[in-house]
């Protein structure tokens, strides 16, 4: 997937946050990652950090990262600068292997989140505007009101959904989120009247509703197939996860 050259980056420089509040299995992480890795392809600078305990985006995009973790900015033992890698990934397209690089602060491990490092970061994260294009936030689901807080602080909350979950989400949003929403419907199946109910909920919601269509491809992302995965997803879900991006740039 070759992002489309009328999407400019020039002023982004955007902190957006990934989440499914408290629904797991959206496709959330997946979603981070491949963006992650689409804008590492188109010359940006872009920071994925992992908030998940499992190593949700970390998993996906490193495998085995080695520390320092997010966690461990969050115990004083590192510093948001310290944690911050540069990677690089070799990504198979059309015959053809380009280079993604992108920075990231992996996670592996339970967050101490309920003291003044949470805050610290929060803060710290915000002066990085001025170096990076793109700072992506990956949540987990089954946030306590630290994560919401700091959620809310984004420029953008990328919230992310699937058809059997999207009434309860949107439920959720409306009572929680405070920022300015880009709904996701994520696993949409066209057959579907989950589908269709879903997408119905969240357009009259918000207005819009960006329709990521299930692909086996994203389905069976992990380490090793994240390379080849660009070149694998449908053009309808190539168009899609533009059309996200583009959004996102706004």
């Amino acid at each position: 997937m070759i992002l489309n050259p009328c999407i400019s980056f020039s002023e982004p420089k955007m902190i957006s946050a990934f989440t499914s509040l408290s629904k797991g299995g959206t496709g959330k992480s997946t979603l981070a990652s491949v963006i992650t890795l689409s804008l590492g392809l188109a010359d940006t600078r872009v920071l994925l950090i992992d908030f998940g305990e499992e190593g949700s985006s970390s998993r996906i995009m490193l495998r085995n990262p080695s520390p320092p973790y997010l966690r461990n900015i969050l115990e004083g033992t590192y510093t948001l600068i310290d944690a911050i890698g540069l990677y690089s990934l070799s990504v198979f397209f059309k015959k053809k292997s380009l280079k993604s690089e992108f920075y990231m602060i992996p996670n592996i491990g339970s967050l101490p989140i309920l003291n003044s490092n949470f805050n610290y970061l929060i803060v710290e994260l915000a002066k990085l505007r001025d170096y990076l294009d793109f700072i992506l936030i990956d949540y987990p689901a089954f946030q306590d009101y630290a994560f919401l807080t700091a959620v809310n602080s984004s420029d953008k909350i990328i919230l992310v959904t699937e058809p059997n979950s999207a009434k309860a989400v949107v439920s959720l949003a409306k009572k929680n989120l405070k920022g300015e929403v880009i709904p996701v419907l994520n696993k949409y199946v066209k057959a579907s009247s989950f589908s269709k109910t879903a997408y119905d909920v969240i357009i009259s919601e918000y207005g819009e509703c960006f329709v990521v269509p299930f692909d086996p491809a994203l389905a069976l992302i992990n380490y090793r197939t994240l390379p080849y995965v660009l070149g694998n997803i449908k053009k309808e879900t190539q168009n899609a996860l533009i059309n996200l991006i583009a959004r996102i740039s706004e």
